[in-house]
């Protein structure tokens, strides 16, 4: 498993402040632990899903998983961008 390097490159750069240059080491550390973020999430959320007899994963399975792992701050956010994703699908 892996990220695509130029995505975590752009995330990387939209964060850091523009004096700042990251490390490939350090790149390469936040891929191993993003992928192991994902990992666990993902199959916290599978967890959730099969408790709720259900085939597959929603939203609301990633929000239980991420309470569960003692993310809730995160929640929010992801909520809202949520709700614009559903949003912009009924534009479509």
């Amino acid at each position: 498993m892996f990220l695509c390097l130029a995505t975590v490159q752009k995330i990387i750069s939209e964060v850091l402040e523009t004096d700042l240059t990251f490390s490939k080491e350090a790149r390469e550390i936040i891929i191993k632990s993003g992928i192991e973020f994902i990992m666990i999430l993902s199959s916290m959320a599978s967890d959730m899903a099969e408790s709720d007899a259900k085939k597959t994963i929603a939203p609301e399975h990633v929000i239980k998983a991420l309470e569960e792992l003692e993310y809730s701050e995160f929640i929010p956010y992801l909520e809202q961008q949520l709700v614009e994703y559903k949003g912009s699908q009924r534009v479509k």
